[in-house]
């Protein structure tokens, strides 16, 4: 009669240990390649929103919506649009107000959205196809409730919990609505309200990065919105401000207000360094292209912020 050899406990230990050291040589390729995996599906969100962007551009002769404080009124008289024809609406109790940008792509996206209340819009866009695009895979958090529309003449936004919910950050410089000297910032230039034609440097100009709120998610205001002090700004003139600052004196930039930097651009807290390996983020330029850029001042310099815009 044929006899089986069962294993000795010693060579059952050195199996479980081979086992066990292929399973800690394999684990972190793995995770390297689900890292890698998140960056990419990242990259193609913000392609998809950058390909809906240039869509309503080419729908609504050639302004992108409309992002950010309205300086004045957020209704198409205050948006000079009193013909509806730059930007998309919803109903405020009567109002006509602009929609906040991931609303405001839905037709470009392939999604309808309800334009009679904003809880019903909200719950449209955070909960369908658009909220999935708005959501970086990365983003431990899921996104963040973040303000993206409000004006100065009285119209304030809901709660954040009925903000739209995003993991991007958008610039304000290009897509905001504000002249010279009506309100901080801009400095020294007027912001171009998604107006497609008074984009300089398409390839280089950012309008979308990885990004997590000014202030965190309990910020009153949990803006994912890079706002400006001076023309001629790049990434890197955000990354070098210290916290949520911005110094103006006598109408220019820098430490004492008196031109000679750009101490008061933008915000630093809105780069996210843990959401991608190696400190990179992924930004979207006007051009409709992604990149992968690494947030050091060096990479960061390549990307325009408000570089040789218009001056008014």
């Amino acid at each position: 009669m044929r006899r089986f050899r069962a294993f000795t406990l010693v060579e059952l230990l050195v199996v479980i240990g081979i086992i066990a050291l292929l399973i800690a040589i394999l684990l972190p390729a793995l995770s390297k390649a689900r890292a890698q995996s998140q960056f990419v599906n990242c990259a193609a969100n913000q392609r998809s929103i950058l390909q809906a962007m240039l869509l309503h551009a080419a729908e609504h002769r050639g302004y992108m919506p409309v992002t950010g404080r309205v300086y004045g009124a957020a209704t198409p008289a205050g948006l000079s649009d009193t013909l509806q024809t730059h930007y998309n609406y919803f109903n405020d109790g009567g109002t006509l107000r602009p929609m906040p940008l991931p609303a405001a792509l839905a037709n470009s996206m392939g999604q309808n959205v309800r334009t009679d209340t904003w809880p019903n819009m909200m719950q449209d866009i955070n909960e369908g196809k658009i909220g999935k695009t708005f959501l970086c895979p990365s983003d431990k958090d899921g996104g963040h409730p973040t303000t993206l529309i409000e004006d100065t003449s009285g119209w304030t936004h809901p709660a954040p919990a009925l903000q739209p919910i995003t993991s991007y950050a958008f610039n304000e410089a290009a897509l905001g609505f504000a002249d010279i000297g009506g309100g901080r910032p801009p400095v020294n230039h007027s912001r171009q309200r998604g107006n497609t034609t008074r984009f300089p440097h398409s390839a280089t100009l950012f309008l979308l990065t990885d990004a997590r709120p000014r202030g965190g998610d309990a910020a009153a205001n949990p803006y994912q919105l890079y706002y400006e002090g001076d023309v001629n700004a790049t990434l890197a003139d955000v990354y070098n401000s210290p916290g949520d600052g911005f110094v103006i004196g006598s109408g220019q930039p820098g430490p004492a207000g008196d031109g000679s930097g750009k101490a008061g651009v933008g915000s630093g807290q809105l780069f996210d360094k843990s959401r991608h390996p190696g400190q990179r983020m992924n930004v979207g330029f006007a051009d409709g292209h992604v990149d992968g850029v690494v947030i050091a001042p060096g990479d960061l310099k390549a990307v325009s912020f408000t570089v040789d815009f218009p001056v008014n």
